[in-house]
């Protein structure tokens, strides 16, 4: 797998993800002493995970819309609806999605396999993280469409 290559944007998403748009950054100068350390120590937590995650926002929309126009027995169904993330399983799917074995329209086999090249170069924590957040955007587009029935 191809190291990852982050665009200044992506970098730029997950640093305003981390700092909660504050605006502010306290970070480690090389050289300095011990007791500024202890002032910065933790500041980066869940930059990389906001970093990941900035990478990969375009896949929400995709995994969304697959879910959109297939039923449950699609072909990705076993990675996105039952959390199989490993290699094995995104090739499992893409044969049969090759093979068409669910009768699917040339419509949907498309939105597939744009959604199983995508995948493949994402780890399998890449690919859950993606699928989660494409989950989470789905949610949150039904309670706004149903305010009422948010708990």
């Amino acid at each position: 797998m191809a190291e990852p290559h982050y665009s200044l944007a992506t970098i730029r998403a997950a640093f305003w993800a981390t700092f909660n748009e504050s605006g502010e950054c306290w970070f480690d100068y090389f050289g300095t002493s011990e007791e500024n350390s202890s002032y910065t120590e933790g500041v980066w937590d869940g930059f990389a995970e906001n970093l990941v995650a900035a990478q990969h926002e375009h896949l929400a929309p995709a995994i969304t819309a697959i879910r959109t126009l297939e039923d449950e027995a699609g072909h990705l169904h076993i990675v996105l609806d039952d959390g199989n993330y490993e290699d094995d399983d995104l090739r499992f799917c893409e044969g049969y999605n090759a093979q068409n074995l669910h009768e699917m329209s040339d419509e949907q086999l498309a939105l597939e396999r744009a959604c199983i090249a995508a995948l493949w170069p994402l780890t399998p924590h890449e690919r859950q993280m993606a699928n989660e957040q494409a989950e989470a955007e789905e949610l949150e587009a039904f309670y706004q469409k149903y305010p009422e029935k948010r708990p």
